[in-house]
């Protein structure tokens, strides 16, 4: 079949074709690949403390991240810096990508230095000055000015505060502070004191001396984050699956025996040693338990594909000597998988089935909370209490820290749809219903005539075609 000129293609033209076809399948399978170490954990720049580095004023920094108390486990991103009981030094917010994802570092230096706070409004520049470069000049000092500028980011997606912050050490007098604002005014200030914060305003080369707040903050000591051990409630329940397993005299049984009730979902072995103290913990604490109407449902995975050498039996010599009172469960590598596959379902995340690790069930067969390692009786127990808590107060102690709402969220959506769509009269609700239903009765009664006449129009026809 013949093709006009513009549909006709050289051999260079597929051949480059075919090619850029190849480079984008590897640059999408790169992509896909990338997801998937995402996924399991991997990081593009994981892993990342937060460093402090002291200048030593020799033309070189020193590392005191340890000293200073920024070496934390975190996995560091970003940093603003801001006096924020303003008290004359620098406090620090820095944000993780893993948790606790934002810490406030106060500072608690000695007060003995002196220090100068300026905020610049714009007029003819932007209002907030941003570009502007500010010089201090220090009385009794060497000519060297303190220089800095006010940017509108610090660092990866990170702004500090936009009063700007200098540090005067020793020096008790100020010969002048000149601006060069964004719009290309050059203005000089004088008559500032140290320890004082100041409002200058871009053409009113007065100053507006601004006063201090006061804030009270309850500081605590830092400590470093850690995934070892951790609570997840919820907000949206998700099923169970059920498990089908062996008890340890091999008598099958299916986890849904135990649906109607709350229950904990308990995996252990007997080798790992934060195992044992929650099992001797909830076995000491079963009078408790039942009060409270929880069962445990205790999965061991002692020579279930795991690298130590270990045995059920000694599993069930531990459970005996703790005298534990539970439904003892024999966990197998087919469930492993579904719970670990259950971890990744509710976390997006590749996640290995931990030891010790729980999962409390409530009475609708549904995961309520999770807990990745151990959990103890207390939190155990307060959980439970709330498993038939309205929505709204489930979806409070879901929350992973205290705060407030900007949009309330509805208690129960369902129900605010239902209910809006009722009307607030039930009489009139009848007879909207009623004649709803004359209509359909109506409608239907019509569709049976008309089905009727083709019936019947068929048939004559058919009956003309034969003679």
């Amino acid at each position: 079949m013949a093709q006009s000129p513009g549909q006709q293609r050289t051999g260079k033209q597929e051949a480059g074709t075919a090619e850029g076809g190849a480079q984008r399948n590897k640059y999408f399978q790169g992509w896909l690949a990338v997801s998937q170490l995402l996924y399991e954990g991997a990081s593009w720049s994981g892993n990342e403390r937060h460093c402090c580095f002291l200048n030593t004023r020799q033309d070189r920094f020193a590392d005191v991240s340890a000293a200073s108390g920024f070496d934390l486990l975190d996995d560091g991103r970003g940093m603003g810096l801001v006096d924020w009981d303003q008290d004359g030094d620098l406090d620090v917010w820095i944000a993780n990508r893993s948790g606790p994802r934002i810490r406030f570092m106060r500072n608690d230096a000695p007060a003995t230095d002196q220090y100068l706070a300026i905020k610049l409004v714009g007029t003819t520049s932007n209002r907030d000055a941003i570009g502007a470069r500010l010089e201090l000049h220090l009385a009794g000092q060497d000519k060297r000015a303190l220089i800095r500028t006010l940017r509108a980011g610090e660092g990866y997606l990170g702004q500090s505060s936009k009063w700007v912050h200098f540090g005067l050490g020793e020096a008790r007098q100020i010969e002048k502070l000149v601006v060069r604002w964004p719009s290309g005014t050059v203005e000089e200030f004088s008559f500032l004191k140290p320890g004082c914060r100041y409002k200058l305003v871009e053409g009113d080369t007065s100053r507006q001396l601004s006063g201090n707040r006061t804030i009270n903050l309850n500081a605590k000591p830092c400590q470093s984050s850690s995934s070892a051990q951790a609570r997840i409630v919820l907000s949206n329940r998700q099923p169970m699956p059920d498990l089908i397993y062996t008890d340890f005299a091999r008598q099958p049984h299916r986890l849904t025996e135990h649906q109607g009730r709350p229950f904990l979902l308990n995996v252990w072995a007997s080798w790992c040693t934060p195992c044992v103290q929650e099992l001797t913990e909830l076995a000491q604490s079963q009078d408790r338990l039942q009060i409270a109407g929880l069962e445990v449902v205790a999965f061991n995975f002692d020579g279930a594909g795991n690298a130590t050498d270990s045995d059920p039996l000694d599993a069930r010599r531990l459970l005996k000597r703790i005298d534990a009172p539970f439904h003892e469960a024999q966990g197998t590598p087919l469930v492993a998988r579904t719970l670990e596959m259950g971890l990744r379902y509710y976390f997006d995340k590749a996640e290995s089935l931990p030891l010790p690790c729980s999962f409390l069930v409530d009475r609708s067969f549904r995961v309520a909370v999770i807990y990745l390692g151990p959990v103890s009786v207390e939190q155990l127990l307060a959980d439970t209490g709330i498993l038939t808590a309205p929505p709204a107060a489930w979806q409070k102690a879901s929350l992973p820290f205290p705060g407030r709402w900007a949009i309330a969220p509805l208690e129960d959506p369902l129900a605010a749809i239902a209910s809006s769509r009722q009307d607030s009269n039930p009489q009139q609700h009848q007879n909207r219903s009623g004649t709803t239903w004359t209509v359909i009765s109506i409608t239907l009664l019509f569709l049976t005539l008309v089905v009727s006449l083709l019936i019947l129009r068929w048939r004559s026809q058919s009956r003309g075609t034969h003679k």
